[in-house]
């Protein structure tokens, strides 16, 4: 009775179940996560639910420790764990409950067919490379980078934000003047122990889907890079159109995915276009780091100012 469970959210890395759940005033008493709860003594969070007749294989569980511990560390520019608990039936993460998903508003925004302006996505990328760099400054790669595991929140106390705007308003706020933050830690791992391939395919770097074994952080940075890419064409890299031998061709021969008005998104994003460009190098060694990232983009007045309002720093 500690947790009630509400609509599915969507799924993890894992294969776990994410849904929208209530804790209870003991719950937050054992996690000390009381900080975001509502009058009632409760908090709305985001519950990852692995059954335990899903857990068949041994990985499976130490994974899901994984990313408990990996919760446990991480600073402000990720979702924050508020309690990890194992029932008779699942595993049980309680994670911090955003707003939306930034996928969320790549769709909203095609829909409309509203492409992004520079000064719109810098605080976001800003953001999302500082909390990138912050995994990899501990040797740690996300291995899923895309806009479905970037959750954007508003700055509202969390009591408030559930009865200020719906979900629909809420995708069409200013991207500018919402908290990204990382999430889905569920394929995380430590960079010398990343030898599988895990990520979604459209955004998977090139010695991935080599399988070359074990591949480093570089990946991340394609990753990234797809990001970029995701968030200037309003749609997946590569498009929807290609089948996966056709993707896998493309990606073993290290081909990024193609703007389709590269003129017009110069325009619009000049400062993004050569940073996309370069992270999505075929070279792992010749892709920036996480850290270089932040400082290019740190470099955009609106990105420093955003990035020391929002976070104050990941540490």
């Amino acid at each position: 009775d500690w947790l009630s469970f509400g609509p599915q959210l969507g799924r993890g890395a894992s294969g776990a179940t994410v849904l929208r759940c209530t804790q209870s005033a003991r719950a937050l008493q054992t996690a000390s996560a009381g900080a975001d709860g509502t009058e009632d003594g409760t908090v709305q969070c985001a519950a990852k639910v692995l059954p335990l007749s899903n857990a068949t294989f041994a990985d499976m569980v130490e994974d899901f420790g994984r990313e408990v511990d990996l919760l446990r560390s991480l600073g402000p520019g990720s979702c924050s764990l508020k309690s990890a608990q194992i029932t008779c039936e699942a595993y049980v993460l309680c994670i911090e409950l955003c707003d939306a998903a930034l996928e969320d508003v790549v769709q909203r925004r095609c829909s409309q067919k509203r492409a992004f302006a520079q000064h719109e996505l810098m605080p976001c990328l800003a953001q999302v490379s500082t909390g990138l760099a912050y995994l990899h400054s501990r040797g740690v790669m996300h291995r899923d980078m895309k806009s479905a595991n970037v959750f954007l929140q508003h700055d509202l106390p969390p009591a408030e934000r559930l009865q200020a705007v719906t979900k629909e308003d809420f995708l069409d706020l200013p991207l500018h003047e919402l908290r990204a933050k990382l999430g889905d830690f569920g394929a995380a791992k430590a960079a010398e122990r990343a030898q599988t391939p895990v990520q979604t395919p459209q955004f998977m770097a090139p010695e991935v889907c080599r399988q070359e074994a074990p591949y480093g952080l570089e990946a991340d940075l394609w990753g990234f890079g797809s990001l970029l890419h995701e968030l200037l064409e309003l749609s997946v890299p590569y498009g929807q159109e290609l089948t996966f031998p056709e993707l896998e061709q493309k990606l073993l021969a290290g081909v990024p995915p193609a703007l389709s008005d590269r003129a017009g998104a110069e325009q619009r994003c000049p400062s993004l276009v050569p940073l996309m460009d370069s992270c999505l190098r075929a070279d792992p060694a010749a892709r920036p780091t996480a850290g270089q990232v932040v400082e290019e983009l740190a470099r955009q007045p609106v990105a420093a100012a955003a990035e020391v309002a929002h976070s104050g720093g990941t540490g």
